[in-house]
């Protein structure tokens, strides 16, 4: 008889996710496994992993255009607010059984904009709303936070 492997620790960090163990929504990740086996643990659901690697991300543009690329938004994206809204509720380019977002390196948008960190926040925040009133799963994690994002929520292994 053979044991049943266990779960990675990336797979692990992510459990919670899947088992609907809490509610989609945006959260501060402590797990400290490289992204990819992170990704692939999402993907391996069926629902879409996208990621942002946050070390370059210290603006606005800079963020649109990484999250743009980690949503796989099409060529006529507008690279502003109101488009990065439209684009994170619509999604119909991608099909899947839900959505995560993991931004690493979160801390450096908000140290150098913190105003416009907080619209960005307040897009994904309504996102996760719209996806879940959709019945379909949508998390965004934050990694590396350092001090800011610290009224959210905590998810950790």
């Amino acid at each position: 008889m053979s044991a049943t492997p266990l779960p990675t620790a990336s797979q692990q960090a992510v459990a919670v996710l899947k088992n609907h163990a809490c509610p989609p929504g945006v959260y501060r990740f402590t797990a400290r496994a490289h992204p990819d086996p992170i990704l692939a643990t999402i993907t391996d659901w069926g629902w879409y992993a996208g990621y942002i690697n946050g070390r370059d991300v210290e603006d606005k543009q800079a963020f649109l255009n990484a999250a743009g690329q980690a949503l796989a938004f099409p060529p006529y994206y507008g690279r502003n607010w109101d488009a990065f809204e439209e684009m994170v509720r619509d999604l119909s380019w991608i099909k899947a059984a839900g959505y995560v977002i993991l931004y690493d390196e979160v801390y450096r948008f908000p140290a150098y904009h913190e105003d416009e960190w907080q619209i960005a926040l307040s897009i994904f925040k309504d996102a996760c709303k719209h996806w879940h009133q959709e019945g379909v799963p949508f998390y965004v994690l934050l990694r590396h936070n350092r001090r800011w994002n610290r009224d959210l929520p905590k998810l950790a292994l």
